[in-house]
């Protein structure tokens, strides 16, 4: 615990349990080589007690983190190079949308205990010190050049 009586997925008011968590993971790439492009679709899904490794690479937290659902399309393009330093120099640009349905809180958090997002207008003890988001969207653009 914490100085806010916070510990890992638990209160200070709950009661020490055994707790399990999972995260599910899929996706499917199509390359279009004639073309330089790549098209992809992912999706994953994580249970109320998942935690994760990942650091947060998305702007609010890592789809990879979340609690609830995360369905992504994006497309890559390989940036021609001179055929010379095309083993040395490489780019990309990726560019694509995610979408994050929230079914708990603390989503990338190893602290507090998770609570059902739709739960908590009606009990007192689950509120948050932030509002939590029930829906992200996300339109990215990256960049990645090699030399």
């Amino acid at each position: 615990m914490d100085e806010l009586g916070t510990g890992l997925l638990t209160s200070w008011w709950a009661e020490p349990e055994d707790k399990e968590g999972y995260s599910v993971y899929t996706g499917i790439r199509y390359d279009l080589d004639d073309l330089r492009l790549k098209l992809g679709l992912e999706f994953n899904y994580g249970t109320k007690n998942w935690i994760s490794f990942t650091t947060a690479d998305e702007f609010y937290v890592s789809k990879l983190a979340t609690r609830g659902y995360v369905a992504e399309i994006y497309s890559i393009y390989d940036i021609p190079t001179v055929d010379f330093s095309a083993w040395l120099n490489k780019g990309f640009v990726r560019v694509g949308y995610k979408y994050f349905d929230y079914e708990y809180t603390g989503s990338g958090s190893w602290l507090g205990k998770p609570e059902k997002i739709d739960d908590i207008a009606n009990d007192p003890l689950a509120s948050q010190f932030y509002a939590p988001d029930y829906h992200d969207h996300m339109i990215y653009m990256v960049v990645d050049l090699y030399f």
